[in-house]
């Protein structure tokens, strides 16, 4: 995948965060490495419309997730 923004391979939903955090559902917008050589890769087949997990990736590390895990270490936000 080239982008996880703007690209025709994957589009989003928009969902109440706490029950998508709860559920380990992936934001689309971490899956966006530009800054990287290296991108996410699916462990799995996933059919069209089926939701995305963090299970479902080996992750590179990244700049979206370190700056993903720092919002959820925030005082206040619902997991």
């Amino acid at each position: 995948m080239e982008h996880a923004i703007g690209s025709d391979e994957v589009y989003g939903l928009i969902e109440e965060a706490a029950p998508a955090y709860a559920a380990g559902r992936m934001p689309q917008g971490v899956l966006d490495v530009e800054e990287s050589n290296e991108r996410p890769v699916l462990k799995r087949a996933v059919k069209k419309d089926e939701p995305l997990f963090w299970d479902d990736f080996n992750m590179p590390a990244s700049r979206m997730v370190e700056l993903w895990n720092q919002q959820m270490a925030l005082p206040g936000i619902k997991k």
